[in-house]
């Protein structure tokens, strides 16, 4: 019985603890970089002009995609080699992909941390299906960071790239030259 009553008074005491952790107020987050000025290229077999409305919601796309990363290459955690993701960043320059570049640095609230963010580069295209490296799949996210670092970013969710293809192809109205698909079923 006096292990039984033990339990209780451990079990009551780590409730109170993750209770009194809970109760803390959440950092603040930094606002969300909605109003700073930006341009956004999408380049799919040479740049594509888009609207103003269309360059405001394919930034928030790439910008939730970003948010949705739950990890990136400034972690301890990250466990590619940094030559391999600088090689894919280059390819996903030469290739298509959308890129939106903020006049002022932005700091945004990712599922991995925070980040200080100058750019945000999205590979599209069919290349993106194919990995170079056979330990892993392509990398279609990165960020260059407020030191002009290139960050790679990973384990973002598919259905939010899925909705970034989305706006990109109701965008451009023209699925060919980016080659994404149309319909991704259950995405959109």
């Amino acid at each position: 019985m006096g292990s039984l009553v033990s339990y209780r008074v451990l079990i009551a005491a780590l409730v109170a603890v993750v209770s009194a952790a809970g109760a803390r107020p959440a950092p603040a987050e930094p606002p969300a970089p909605a109003s700073a000025p930006f341009t956004v290229r999408v380049s799919c077999g040479g740049d594509i002009a888009v609207s103003p409305a269309a360059a405001a919601m394919l930034r928030d796309r790439a910008l939730d995609l970003l948010q949705s990363s739950h990890t990136n290459s400034l972690l301890r955690e990250w466990h590619f080699p940094l030559s391999e993701m600088q090689e894919e960043f280059r390819a996903a320059l030469t290739s298509e992909h959308l890129r939106v570049t903020f006049a002022e640095i932005q700091s945004v609230a990712s599922a991995g941390g925070a980040l200080r963010v100058h750019e945000i580069i999205v590979r599209l295209g069919p290349d993106s299906q194919h990995p170079p490296f056979p330990d892993r799949f392509i990398d279609e996210l990165f960020t260059v960071d407020d030191r002009r670092r290139i960050v790679g970013h990973a384990l973002y969710t598919g259905q939010t790239l899925a909705a970034l293809w989305g706006a990109v192809v109701n965008t451009t109205g023209e699925a060919d030259r980016c080659r994404l698909p149309r319909h991704f079923p259950g995405f959109y």
